[in-house]
């Protein structure tokens, strides 16, 4: 009797199919993580330069809030509102004679004489 032929296995018989699985399933777990990983990284950055644009945009709002108060300010100091009127506008304080009254309408009617009644038409005087 000759000896039996050597028996060739199958991929799957000879390295074992749970192995094979096994090795696919930690790839894809592995891969999976990176991107995972990847992924919240990027997320953290993006978050951070949205924090910088809040951050930069809070600091400009700031200061203008400064500009406005001390702009208020200034408006609100009747010397530097006079400045202002003197120099910009080409205001001047008037004169003792220059000074106008303005009466009030209520009292304008009682000033002013009623208005004599309107002649006829007629310039004839035709009955």
């Amino acid at each position: 009797m000759s000896a039996p032929a050597p028996r060739r296995r199958r991929l799957g018989q000879s390295w074992g199919l749970g192995r094979f699985v096994l090795l696919i399933a930690f790839s894809i777990g592995f891969a999976s993580l990176g991107i995972w990983q990847v992924r919240r990284q990027y997320e953290v950055i993006a978050q951070g330069y949205e924090i910088d644009r809040d951050l930069f945009e809070y600091r400009r709002l700031r200061e203008r809030q400064k500009r406005l108060q001390l702009l208020l300010s200034a408006y609100k100091d009747p010397t530097a509102l006079q400045i202002f009127a003197e120099e910009e506008l080409g205001m001047r304080q008037p004169a003792r004679d220059q000074e106008l009254f303005i009466p009030d309408p209520r009292d304008a009617q009682a000033l002013v004489p009623s208005a004599p009644a309107a002649p006829d038409d007629d310039p004839g005087g035709a009955p």
